[in-house]
């Protein structure tokens, strides 16, 4: 039988405010009987997934799905849409990157809005150029984000060189 501290977290109070260096007034709150991973709300939430068996041609407004799913707390990731749904509202961190050819035009986008962009030129001489992209956005639960491509054509390459990775900062 575990124990359930009690926090403040995301704007709503579960229990009351930790003063550093002490607070007498502090009454910490504790349920017996309760683990915290059986609490209503994830501990943590971040995923990290990867483009592995398979290079990935293509279409414009194509969801990228990344089929190597390396962590996946909370859930939220579905890598049979290519989809995070946020479970907890929230600060959170997205990177995405991807090894490509150049003409690819990706977008980092929630629910409709586009937050961020990555492209290699198609005037690159090279055959392949490693693209990177970080945003940090405040996320209500339901909120969707996903890699979607943007062009026709574009290609990623396989083999973990490609991923997404998202993470509840606070």
């Amino acid at each position: 039988m575990g124990i359930f501290m009690t926090w403040v977290y995301s704007g709503f109070t579960t229990g009351p405010p930790y003063k550093p260096g002490g607070n007498p007034e502090l009454t910490q709150k504790v349920n017996p009987g309760v683990s915290w991973e059986s609490s209503s709300f994830p501990r943590s939430v971040s995923f990290s997934v990867s483009v592995k068996s398979t290079i990935l041609a293509l279409g414009a407004g194509q969801t990228v799905k990344y089929d190597a799913v390396l962590t996946n707390d909370g859930n939220g990731y579905d890598d049979r849409t290519g989809v995070f749904t946020c479970p907890v509202a929230g600060t959170y961190m997205f990177v995405v990157d991807s090894l490509s050819w150049p003409g690819i035009w990706l977008k980092l986008k929630v629910n409709k809005l586009t937050v961020g962009k990555l492209h290699v030129s198609s005037g690159h001489k090279v055959d392949l150029i490693q693209i990177s992209r970080t945003v940090i956005v405040k996320l209500k639960p339901g909120d969707h984000v996903k890699v979607e491509n943007a062009a026709n054509g574009g290609k990623i390459y396989h083999e973990m060189y490609s991923g997404f990775t998202g993470a509840l900062l606070y």
